[in-house]
């Protein structure tokens, strides 16, 4: 039986080590996109944790927005120091040259309540009215925005609006 398992190695030795090769980099392959979605699905954890860091809870809603009562219910619970509903969602900005600034835009309403801003502000401050918006102060070094001038803000159901520019964070 040995005999014949060596004499069909040394017949068949190409097609074997082939064989072997397409295991070990499909292996290699599923091994390392695993490993690569784990270090995104981190690296967008610890993102999402430095804006939520003075959060202790949230709740996000579906397609429909939570009710202004349930934030109300919650804020009378016993023990919550503050509590406050938050307006996100995607939108592209248009860049100083009139070109869409690459990247992955959120919009998201900044809480009223002192306890819970967990933006750093770099310069400027954050917005306290509508029309006012703070970029990070990367995309406003690349893209030569200036404090108090335009930023134009398109969502994807409208052409982009012109906002102030009132803080980088």
């Amino acid at each position: 039986m040995l005999r014949l398992t060596l004499r069909q190695v040394r017949a068949d030795g190409l097609r074997l080590l082939l064989s072997s090769l397409a295991i070990v980099l499909g292996v290699a392959f599923v091994a390392g996109t695993l490993m690569f979605v784990d270090g995104m699905r981190a690296g967008a954890y610890e993102r999402a944790g430095e804006f939520d860091r003075h959060t202790d809870l949230a709740a996000y809603a579906g397609t429909e927005p939570l009710p202004p009562a349930l934030v109300d219910r919650v804020r009378a619970v016993d023990g919550v120091a503050a509590a406050a509903g938050e307006l996100t969602g995607s939108a592209g900005v248009v860049g100083t040259d009139g070109r869409p600034v690459l990247g992955y835009a959120v919009l998201a309403a900044i809480p009223t309540e002192a306890d819970l801003q967990s933006y750093d502000v770099v310069a400027g401050r954050l917005p306290q009215r509508p029309g006012e918006v703070v970029l990070d102060d990367g995309t406003v070094a690349e893209q030569r925005f200036t404090l108090g001038g335009p930023v134009s803000i398109g969502g994807r159901d409208g052409a982009a609006r012109p906002y102030t520019l009132v803080g980088t964070v």
